[in-house]
């Protein structure tokens, strides 16, 4: 048999090392590589040029070490559990049209959750509500060890939400963070390295979750119990359970690292009519459902986004 694991390492390795050369980084590093210094007659620009941009540096390198912290044990919790839901629902005996319908709760949980929470998060805070995102996806994942389909529902109800909000909060403080920091052409820097950490955590969290899925059988929580038991560990249960455990350090974290920052809404001076005008349950899906079909650069990129996606959970479902 091939040496895979060692074949992935060394790949790793050449992407890492490619990725670094061709980024921005490499000029103010390279010298540790054997590389000379720049050097001649533009070395007084370039000295009055790195000054003046070092500031900025700092605020830069300061935001991406706290987001990364957290966003990254976000999406690890999420990439661990993706490929186990299937599989979990079958150990647990239900039928494909069963783990259907539990798949399509937490889509449509998303679905409907997506059209508002952002808006509540803007108004009540991002860094509160990343924190209620560790919460939520917390509980989802204690469900799990619960043969029981009303409370795998609850829970695939919670994953939705919780799954909305990775989706928009953590990216709106990230945006509002460069933009208070005055580092907003940094943004697109910043997006690429947390999409480049994205891809390395989900490829570590499938061979974790591997790893830790193989460890041991699924079995009742109470040792001696076989039939009809409510309670189980082990076996598929396990990398949700390292999941739980990546939640609970990514809201620690976003409580004592993150600054709390708000929409244009908290800090914009609205006009008194319109504080005073009444506000109703409907008005996110109504807003929601106008931008979208009014700008066509939004229905299209929905449109596209929905199919990729729609492909790629069949598959993920199949």
């Amino acid at each position: 048999m091939a040496p895979f694991n060692t074949l992935f390492c060394v790949s790793l390795l050449i992407n890492v090392v490619t990725t670094f050369r061709s980024s921005s980084y490499f000029p103010k590093y390279k010298h540790f590589f054997g590389f000379s210094r720049d050097s001649g007659t533009s070395s007084n620009e370039s000295a009055v040029e790195t000054k003046s941009n070092s500031n900025d540096d700092a605020k830069h390198g300061d935001i991406m070490k706290k987001y990364l912290a957290v966003y990254l044990l976000a999406v690890l919790s999420d990439w661990l559990q993706g490929p186990y839901v299937y599989a979990l629902y079958d150990a647990y005996g239900y039928s494909q049209h069963d783990i259907a319908v539990l798949f399509v709760a937490g889509f449509g949980s998303s679905m409907i959750f997506g059209t508002f929470i952002g808006g509540l998060a803007d108004s009540c805070g991002r860094k509160k509500f990343t924190i209620i995102f560790a919460l939520v996806y917390a509980l989802s994942c204690i469900t799990k060890h619960f043969n029981d389909f009303g409370i795998l529902m609850i829970g695939r109800l919670l994953g939705g939400i919780a799954t909305s909000l990775l989706f928009s909060v953590f990216d709106s403080w990230l945006i509002r963070s460069h933009s208070e920091a005055g580092v907003s052409s940094y943004l697109s820097k910043s997006f690429a390295a947390a999409q480049y950490g994205n891809s390395i955590i989900a490829i570590l969290a499938g061979l974790l979750a591997n790893k830790v899925a193989s460890l041991g059988e699924m079995k009742p929580f109470h040792d001696g119990v076989t039939d009809g038991a409510l309670l189980y560990k082990n076996g598929f249960l396990l990398p949700f359970d390292f999941a739980l455990g990546a939640l609970c350090i990514c809201g620690t974290l976003a409580f004592f690292l993150w600054e709390e920052n708000y929409g244009d809404n908290k800090d914009s001076n609205e006009d008194e009519n319109d504080e005073a005008k009444p506000k109703h349950w409907y008005d996110a899906f109504t807003s929601a459902y106008l931008t979208t079909v009014r700008s066509k650069e939004i229905l299209y990129a929905g449109l596209i986004c929905s199919l990729f996606e729609g492909s790629m959970f069949i598959f993920v479902f199949m």
